[in-house]
């Protein structure tokens, strides 16, 4: 398209001369100032985003920083507690006395754990966040674990401070005239375990030496003054020695004076339980030498005669200076008795059986007593041998019995078998219950004669011997059938019988008619039994029966 030229426009006015050089000049002012306002607009330019890195760079750092500073709180409260627990553990294990232990720990576990703690931070602001923190926990570490060792080391005192006190407070308990020897031990060792230990401080190391010194003289004096008491000493002396009185009240002194009675008391009772137990075991020891001796006079076979030891009255020598003898002064006059009774009977002849038997049975009665007739030793069946009473079986036979009756199953089996013989005596002989009549002696006998064999075939089968005396038992010996052959045995005693005589002794006179008989009942002296006249027929009268 063609240039149209603005009608209005003018050439300017060029002169040759100046024009070059002014509009050089103007050229090169417009330049500068051109170049100027460039480089003013860079510097603005440059100053413009200086300012912004600056201000993004800042607030970067600052954003690092909060979020160090926001962790620093969580990972410092975990790193103390670690350190709390590791140095608590390390406490727990330590020797109070080490003065070395809390520095060892601060610098080998704590100082480590910080450092690392202080090197986890970028900023400024979190470096020093961190290190304040550092500052503040190191500061109570020492503190804490200096406190801590003393404690512990205190601790070390007041345990080796009781071991010393309960010691020393045996000792005086023991012996009560060492207290203020013990009192003056407690001071020195004291002094000892306060002034050397290394982490106890002078303060703590001053109360706890006051306070253990306190506890450890009363306990001392107390302790004398009990085993003054237990002893039987002087207690009163130490408890109102002006040294000791400051450790014992009013209300101690009257409890005191009440152990006082107590232990009195108590020594008293056991010295009493102490000769008790003297004479109890001087009248045992004693008691069985007699029986030793007594068995040695017991015949060794059934029907022998007893004998006496050649050595007997030597032995009985010896017994009478046995501390046992003053005891049981009847014991050895009834065993010198005995010898008597046995020289006395030797060569004499045996008595007749049924005077042997009723004699058994008396004796028997006595040994069975439950009051002051109860036969209190052998003497009565010494004295009836040498009267003749008792043949050499029987008198065996009463030894066994009387020995046997005083062991507990004994006693036990012979209750029973005298209830049974108080119960059916009657029915093995009507006329047992007459006082004066002695014919049902021989059957009673020869029934418990029989009634032993029984017990002794049960024990050997391995049964009970009281099933003999037991009705429900197939071994009882009370039934009619068993009975009966007693009942209507023909008397063997020979009591009211003349020597070689058919039959009873005529001229004796007749016994006493039992009470429940009839008042017509007659007495046969040939058959020795009570008899009534009835329809001209002579009746025997069963006392079983009898009104």
């Amino acid at each position: 398209m063609p240039n149209i030229l603005d009608p209005n426009f003018s050439v300017p006015d060029i002169r040759p001369s100046e024009t070059g050089v002014e509009a050089t000049a103007r050229a090169g002012l417009r330049e500068g100032a051109y170049g100027n306002q460039i480089a003013q607009a860079k510097e603005r330019e440059g100053q413009e985003l200086g300012s912004s890195i600056h201000s993004a760079g800042e607030a970067a750092n600052n954003t690092i920083e909060h979020m160090e500073i926001s962790k620093a709180g969580a990972h410092g409260a975990e790193l103390v507690a670690t350190l709390n627990e590791s140095w608590n553990q390390t406490a727990k294990n330590a020797d109070p006395n080490d003065p070395a232990v809390a520095a060892k720990w601060r610098a080998e576990v704590m100082e480590p754990a910080l450092e690392k703690f202080e090197g986890g931070f970028l900023t400024d602001g979190g470096r020093q966040f961190a290190q304040r923190e550092i500052d503040e926990y190191r500061n109570h570490a020492v503190v804490k674990t200096s406190a801590d060792m003393s404690s512990l080391a205190g601790d070390a005192v007041h345990i080796n401070a009781e071991k010393t006190i309960n010691g020393l407070s045996t000792a005086a308990f023991n012996d009560p005239s060492t207290v203020d020897f013990a009192r003056d031990m407690l001071g020195r060792t004291l002094d000892g375990l306060t002034g050397t230990s290394p982490n106890i401080s002078a303060s703590d190391a001053a109360k706890v030496k006051t306070e253990l010194t306190l506890k450890g003289e009363e306990s001392i004096v107390k302790s004398a003054v009990m085993g003054a008491i237990v002893k039987g000493g002087d207690w009163q002396s130490i408890a109102n020695d002006p040294k000791n009185k400051p450790y014992i009240n009013a209300v101690e002194i009257q409890q005191f004076a009440h152990a006082e009675k107590f232990y009195q008391h108590a020594d008293e009772s056991e010295a009493r339980s102490a000769r008790q137990d003297r004479d109890y075991q001087n009248r045992t020891d004693f008691n069985a030498k007699m029986n030793v001796l007594e068995a040695d006079t017991m015949p060794q076979n059934v029907g022998d005669p007893p004998r006496l030891p050649a050595d007997y009255w030597q032995r009985l020598r010896d017994a009478a200076a046995h501390p046992g003898a003053a005891l049981e002064p009847g014991r050895l006059r009834t065993m010198a008795q005995n010898g008597d009774a046995i020289t006395a009977r030797l060569g004499k002849p045996e008595p007749l059986s049924g005077i042997s038997h009723a004699t058994t049975m008396d004796l028997l009665t006595q040994m069975r007593a439950t009051d002051a007739t109860r036969m209190a030793d052998t003497g009565p069946i010494y004295k009836a041998y040498e009267d003749g009473k008792l043949n050499n079986q029987d008198f065996k036979f009463l030894q066994d019995q009387f020995s046997t009756m005083r062991s507990p199953e004994g006693e036990r089996l012979d209750k029973a078998r005298d209830r049974f013989f108080n119960l059916y005596k009657l029915s093995i002989d009507p006329y047992a219950g007459a006082d004066t009549d002695k014919t049902g002696r021989q059957p009673i006998y020869e029934a418990e004669m029989a009634a032993r064999q029984r017990e002794e075939a049960v024990r050997a089968a391995g049964g009970d011997p009281h099933s003999v005396y037991d009705v429900t038992s197939p071994n009882f010996f009370g039934k009619p059938e068993n009975l009966q052959q007693f009942r209507d045995h023909a008397p063997l005693s020979s009591l009211f019988r003349q020597p070689g005589a058919p039959g009873g002794d005529l001229t004796a006179p007749p016994p006493d008619r039992p009470k429940n008989f009839p008042a017509n009942a007659q007495w046969d002296a040939n058959a020795r039994y009570w008899y009534v006249i009835q329809n001209g027929k002579k009746f025997r009268v069963d006392p079983t029966t009898a009104r």
